[in-house]
């Protein structure tokens, strides 16, 4: 699943409950007395209700004598069950189980053995939130769609909502006759009923868990794409009416990525069929039900004519991480979340190297690079998660879907193939899926096909990785004598920022792989790191030209050099791979801004990386010089934005707002970051008024700029723009019906920098003018920017409780877990973090993800107010050397 959660809260309804005390009611697990071993559900629905009725049979077996028992349930309403064994029929009584279950209670004890049980219910359609059955519009047109990942298929029908029960559904739809409906699996049968509606039962699914219970109901249009693996596969993009002409690039890739990866895995694609379904107003990433993968719109579809580089090698990788998940998720599914990683790691891992292996010239191992060093970034917090983290609440499912799971799950998952070889890891996988097909896994299960398979070391190892949290630093210092073979003196500890309270004092089995240089040949070794000082003889007699401490930079750890060595390291640039050098940069980046480099060594490198001709050099060097806004003192501004324009205004104003028939794919992609960041903090009035006037053009005619910088401009012109041009916006954005551009001028209404404009928009974003769904990105904009962050944490201080009623959810976590994100984005002083903490905390307990959250933000209020003394010292002592320019004066050049 590729996340971008909203969140909501619903109550159980129910009726009748026992006059006698209740049993008392599970805490978070159901108890294995009973067991489910097939599920038929039958719905009905349409997309213009609001509500729902259904009827669930499951065939039980009962594991131990008992008199009641617990089913999954939120906002559902049973009216009749009843349960069928041993030759009698037992009718049950309804009890109340609070927002998480519903009990039922038999008047005698359930025997061990068979049972067939049966209930009817209603439900309601979410229509603030994707969660659950939720309605979606797509201009007139309404659909019904579902979002059951993590925990909200109990919001869909009374079920066994945990992952380790896996097994067959059936699924019978009765919706309006002229709907169409699909679902994990083909239409066996449509039949025709009195009532305006039709009957569409589809077959019977592998086994599979409730989370992964997937269907779309409403005017949907298919396209074909094809068939994919060695059973032919059929592959279809669903969208919504009058959208076939936007799926053509899915339709012209997705059998492609589905038999790559069948090859890859060596298991044929285990489904029937795989439909790719487009909805809008959705959740804003995409899900992995097997057979009916789901995607936000603006994933999947784009107009006619204006798919960008960004937008196809975005979905190519998003529909990568989906497809893989078929095998390492859906085939095969953790047994409980604690095991998230299982499916998400190794699908955000797959997708790289998929990409990698199959589009060589995207040079996407460089833009790997950023995933790797978000997930260390958050990572050297001591608020962070383990990637294999116990699951005890509610809350802890909900933060199993973070940057730690993906992005370091993924991360280790290549280092660890990296160490042992792309052949040999193969092997593990395609071993590991045939061990548990159609079934449950655990990551004990895994390490022990990878120790199978490689080496017992190697499971060890990546056990140190997975079970506790942080990343390893390897300080290397290189020492050459004369006549001797060099000597690496490593040394390994848990890497903190300035100010952190948590414990150097870790170590890894770090599978740690250098290349250096002698003459013109380029040498490559790995060694497993187990103690906290190693030294490592080279085998060659004298000293390296240069020696890089990550080898092809995808080892989860930092390799912090000794001065001579960096030096040597960035004077031999040009002797890495382009992935190394942004790696290698973005190390320093992190560095710097974890307080171990100087910020003014920082910027002192950025010259050497300007004139750069690849794109992602520049933007790894666009990366090192944003310095955190928090940390330039208001005297050096005009400095900051001078040395901006020194840097990078030329080659902005060379590359411009509107594409060129020369550019490269990478050069298209680099276009917006760049221009718009010399725009934004160069402070380049050329730019900045040539973004107003094409932003002013395209309000009237959307042809007129490439999607892929059509919301940069925008961005810009809002931030340097009055109240006229921001009604302009508002009205454009009240008339816009199409789906891929609403959200990118609604947003743009979060980018205005006047504090009363501010103030619109984050009222604007809780009246009910445009869905909550798309209106927090407004919201969003204005934490972004320190100078006015502070206003939507007023306002949130403010009216806390009616904002909490009103927002939505997803993936299990409420989206108010988000709100104390607000005071670190306004907030840099450790009096600060104590009135946020006092704030939030009672707050907090109420909410699904929020003490984790609350906890992150708390100690990012830290880390600022103890790195921006120093920060600020280096970084006007630095900018001290740049002259403030006026900005018209920089732009004319």
């Amino acid at each position: 699943m590729y996340p971008c959660r909203y969140i909501a809260v619903a109550t159980l309804c129910l009726v009748p409950a026992l006059a006698a005390a209740p049993p008392q009611v599970p805490n978070l697990r159901l108890n294995r007395d009973v067991q489910p071993e097939r599920i038929r559900l039958d719905l009905t629905l349409s997309p213009e209700k609001t509500d729902f009725s259904g009827k669930v049979q499951i065939e039980l077996v009962i594991n131990n004598a008992v008199d009641h028992f617990w089913l999954n349930a939120t906002d559902l309403s049973v009216s009749q069950a009843k349960l069928e064994t041993n030759g009698q029929t037992l009718e049950a009584t309804i009890v109340p189980g609070g927002t998480d279950f519903v009990g039922f209670q038999f008047a005698s004890t359930l025997q061990p053995g068979k049972a067939h049980f049966s209930l009817s219910y209603t439900g309601k359609v979410n229509l603030r939130s994707s969660a659950g059955i939720f309605r979606s519009k797509n201009d007139q047109d309404s659909y019904l769609f579902t979002q059951f990942e993590a925990i909200d298929a109990r919001r869909a029908f009374p079920c066994f909502d945990e992952p380790d029960f896996k097994i067959p559904w059936q699924l019978t739809l009765h919706v309006p006759s002229s709907d169409v409906a699909v679902a994990n699996t083909k239409v066996e049968s449509e039949t025709p009923e009195d009532n305006g509606l039709k009957a569409l039962r589809f077959t019977e699914t592998k086994p599979l868990p409730s989370y992964l219970i997937a269907f779309g109901v409403g005017p949907l249009e298919f396209v074909d794409a094809g068939t994919a693996g060695s059973h032919h596969v059929p592959v279809r993009i669903v969208v919504p009416r009058g959208d076939t002409d936007r799926a053509k690039y899915a339709a012209s890739i997705s059998a492609e990525i589905l038999t790559r990866l069948e090859n890859y895995f060596g298991v044929p694609y285990p489904y029937d069929k795989s439909d790719q379904l487009a909805i809008p107003l959705s959740f804003g990433g995409a899900m992995e039900n097997p057979g009916l993968v789901t995607y936000d719109a603006n994933i999947i579809l784009s107009p006619p004519g204006q798919e960008s580089v960004r937008f196809e090698r975005g979905y190519a990788s998003v529909a990568a991480h989906e497809l893989a998940h078929q095998w390492t998720g859906d085939m095969v599914t953790m047994k409980w979340w604690n095991d998230t990683w299982l499916n998400e790691s190794f699908a955000t891992w797959m997708s790289a190297k998929l990409l990698s292996e199959w589009k060589p010239e995207w040079q996407t191992r460089a833009q790997d690079e950023r995933a790797r060093l978000l997930a260390i970034n958050v990572d050297t917090r001591t608020s962070a998660r383990r990637i294999n983290q116990p699951v005890e609440s509610k809350s802890d499912i909900g933060n199993a879907f973070d940057g730690i799971t993906y992005q370091k799950g993924g991360s280790v998952l290549a280092m660890f193939e990296n160490a042992v070889g792309p052949s040999n890891f193969q092997r593990v996988m395609h071993n590991y899926l045939n061990a548990h097909m159609f079934g449950n896994a655990t990551a004990e299960d895994f390490l022990a096909e990878l120790g199978r398979d490689t080496k017992p070391e190697y499971a060890s190892a990546f056990a140190t990785f997975l079970n506790q949290t942080g990343v390893p630093e390897v300080k290397a210092h290189l020492n050459c004598a004369k006549g001797q073979s060099a000597a690496v003196q490593l040394e390994q500890q848990r890497l903190l920022p300035l100010g952190s309270t948590g414990d150097t004092n870790r170590t890894w089995n770090v599978p740690f792989c250098i290349a250096y240089s002698f003459g013109q040949g380029r040498k490559e070794i790995c060694k497993l790191i187990t103690q906290q000082k190693t030294t490592w003889t080279l085998p060659e007699k004298g000293c390296p030209a240069w020696l890089l401490g990550n080898d092809k930079e995808v080892g989860y750890y930092e390799a912090a050099y000794d001065p001579n060595m960096l030096g040597n390291l960035l004077n031999h640039r040009n002797d890495l791979t382009l992935a190394e050098q942004v790696g290698a940069l973005g190390d320093l980046d992190v560095l710097a801004r974890d307080g171990q480099i100087p910020w003014d060594e920082i910027l002192g490198l950025v010259p050497r990386l300007k004139d750069d001709t690849h794109p992602e050099i520049l933007e790894a060097a666009v990366r090192l010089a944003s310095v955190p806004q928090q940390y330039i003192d208001a005297d050096v501004k005009t400095n900051y934005a001078a040395y901006i324009e020194d840097m990078f205004g030329v080659r902005a104003r060379q590359l411009g707002w509107q594409p060129k028939p020369t550019d490269t794919p990478e050069e298209k992609l680099l276009r917006p970051q760049l221009v718009g960041f010399v725009a934004n903090r160069g402070e380049d009035s050329q730019l900045i008024e040539e973004a107003k006037h094409l932003a002013n053009v395209w309000l009237d005619d959307h042809n007129t700029l490439a999607p892929d910088v059509a919301g940069t401009i925008l961005a810009v012109a809002a931030r340097n723009s009055d109240s006229i041009f921001y009604d302009k916006v508002l009205v454009a954005a009240k008339a816009e019906h199409d789906p891929f551009f609403k959200p990118m001028l609604i947003a743009a209404l979060g980018d205005f920098q006047d504090p009363n404009l501010v103030r619109r928009s984050i009222a604007m974003t809780f009246d009910g003018t445009f869905d909550l769904r798309m209106s927090m990105r407004m919201f969003g904009g204005a934490a972004e920017n320190p100078k006015i962050a502070e206003l939507p944490y007023a306002y949130i201080k403010e009216h806390y409780d009616q904002v909490v009623s009103k927002l939505p959810s997803s993936i299990g976590t409420d989206y108010a877990a988000r709100l104390p994100g607000l005071a670190a984005a306004a907030e840099c002083s450790d009096q600060a973090a104590d009135r946020a903490k006092a704030f939030f905390e009672p707050r907090m307990a109420k909410v699904i993800g929020g003490p984790r959250s609350l906890s992150n933000a708390l100690e990012q209020i830290h880390l600022c107010a103890a790195a921006k003394p120093g920060a600020t010292e280096q970084i006007t002592k630095f900018l001290s050397t740049y002259p403030a320019k006026s900005a018209t004066a920089a732009g004319g050049q």
